[in-house]
């Protein structure tokens, strides 16, 4: 039998897979706008050396974050829908033990994160040509990254290991990874040195210096640990798949249930909170039954609000950078759109595993009836968390065009009313091309991820493609000259692709919807846009 046969076949896999080498262009193209931004603020007030010393703390600092996320949304639910399908048992009648089938899941879905930090890594090699960064420094980091990236990629096996639901594995996975990788670290004590935060802070040149026998310790506990946790996995995964199935086996763990839950004693519905059906659309009266905004989407974005506010020169007169105020803006969008690519994405792929979708398909419904029921639900469902982030975003423009005035108020007030319309166009997008890429992709993870590069990571490509064409043609001068030029092709890029997005999603979901309703696993080619019986991307 071959050595580790389960890891040959997910790395032959991911071989042929689109994601495997768009990852690499992604990380790249991140950190190329990163530090195109950056250039182009540095060149006004900082010295050559400041702003790389500058510019390479805010890269490792964004990779570290991503590493830290991998995680949550590559391994939290690898195993996990093993279980649910019941085909984890299938592997272990076989020859096969625990670590052949952890290690191999690892090895499947660590190769896109791993691609992606290795696209980033060259460009974190420009502040090294700028100066203010040492050689070590930027080998300390690399060691950093890829350790945090295994540990976040070995805690998502564990916890995958011990649950059965999507969303309570991978809610788990975060909190996990945000209390060992952020919130030991800030409550310092004997919790700090457990943090890989920790190991990220004494790899810079001025900590290192002080302490360097504390970064090869805690590099070292990091990487023990994360050994452990995969340990931990391999011992767990042949004695926790023998799960019982829930009932139902998936609708009920997933975004919506299709079925009203009857109380065994008294055989009435239980009461759900959603209005009597009447004479509206069934779709999104079932859709609606558990219609309750998330606790921790309000909690995530109470904070991601108060960290723009901090931020925001408007609120705080020791802030002028409104470059910094603009991207807080950004990150506090991002905050609710991954919250409604998550949702959208898990509508249909739950009912269409467990059967729900043909059931529909049998009534007389038609399919827009049924689109129309999921995105009404969808519409409810987020309808306040919108609101509240539009009154916010208007609330912070009128006081910063007061406080402003004059024509600078204008144009700043112009522009906000842009980033608006731009957020707006891009909720719709990831609305639609969630729920397509929810139905038409296997997995988890891999919707989500596809929503939120296509809809919010193609402009930002562009935009870094734009500037490194302006600084090599006329330095930093011409990129600090047009500078307003690009964020105007950045945005209108940005809604020129939402509309696509919508666009292309909203033909796929009335053209393809019933064949894809019928599959377990679908894989839509390049050529014919819909190939039948052929396993999916994960």
């Amino acid at each position: 039998m071959n050595t580790l046969p389960i890891v040959g076949r997910e790395l032959r896999v991911a071989s042929r897979r689109r994601l495997t080498y768009g990852s690499r262009l992604a990380g790249a193209g991140i950190a190329c706008g990163v530090t195109a931004w950056l250039l182009v603020r540095a060149s006004v007030a900082l010295s050559v050396a400041q702003a790389g010393a500058s510019l390479f703390s805010i890269l490792s600092n964004l990779a570290f974050l991503a590493c830290l996320a991998a995680g949550a949304l590559l391994t939290a639910d690898c195993i996990s829908e093993e279980k649910r399908e019941g085909t984890l048992g299938l592997l272990f009648l076989t020859d096969l033990r625990g670590h052949d089938v952890v290690l191999g899941k690892l090895a499947g879905t660590s190769l896109h994160a791993f691609y992606m930090l290795l696209g980033a890594l060259p460009v974190m090699m420009i502040p090294l040509l700028l100066g203010g960064v040492t050689t070590g420094e930027l080998f300390r980091m690399t060691l950093v990254l890829l350790n945090t990236m295994f540990f976040s990629l070995a805690i998502g096996l564990f916890v995958s290991t011990l649950n059965v639901k999507q969303r309570r594995t991978i809610l788990i996975t975060t909190a996990v990874l945000f209390m060992v990788g952020l919130a030991f670290h800030f409550m310092g004590g004997v919790l700090r040195p457990l943090s890989p935060r920790w190991t990220y802070q004494l790899a810079f040149e001025a900590e290192f210096a002080l302490r360097p026998r504390s970064f090869h310790l805690s590099c070292l506990w990091v990487h023990v640990a994360a050994w452990g946790f995969l340990g931990w996995a391999c011992w767990l995964a042949p004695r926790k798949w023998q799960e019982e199935k829930l009932q139902p086996p998936l609708a009920a763990d997933e975004a919506v249930s299709l079925w009203p839950v009857l109380d065994e004693t008294t055989g009435e519905a239980l009461p759900l909170g959603a209005p009597p059906l009447r004479d509206g659309n069934p779709i999104k009266w079932l859709a609606d039954r558990d219609g309750r905004t998330p606790v921790w989407m309000w909690v995530t974005l109470v904070l991601a609000a108060m960290a723009w506010l901090m931020v925001h020169p408007v609120f705080n007169a020791n802030r002028r950078s409104i470059e910094l105020a603009m991207i807080g803006g950004i990150l506090f969008h991002a905050v609710l759109k991954c919250w409604i690519a998550w949702d959208a994405t898990l509508r249909f792929a739950a009912d269409r595993r467990c059967g729900a979708l043909e059931v529909l398909l049998s009534t007389p419904l038609t399919v827009r009836e049924i689109l129309h029921g999921q995105l009404s639900s969808l519409f409810n469902l987020f309808l306040k968390p919108l609101m509240a982030v539009v009154i916010l975003d208007l609330t912070i423009l009128v006081s910063a065009f007061q406080g402003t005035g004059g024509p600078a108020g204008g144009v700043f007030m112009g522009f906000s009313l842009v980033v608006m319309l731009s957020f707006l166009l891009d909720v719709a997008a990831i609305a639609v091309l969630g729920m397509w890429l929810g139905l038409k992709t296997r997995g988890a993870s891999a919707p989500l991820v596809q929503t939120l590069a296509r809809v919010m990571m193609v402009p930002t490509v562009i935009f870094a493609l734009l500037a490194f064409g302006l600084l090599s043609a006329g330095g930093a001068t011409a990129l600090s000259q047009y500078r307003g030029t690009l964020l105007a092709v950045w945005f209108l890029v940005g809604g020129i692709n939402s509309m696509f997005c919508i666009f292309h999603a909203f033909t796929g979901l009335q053209e393809h919807f019933r064949e894809l309703a019928t599959l377990q696993t679908v894989e839509v080619s390049r050529k014919s846009g819909l190939a039948i019986g052929r396993p999916a991307e994960a």
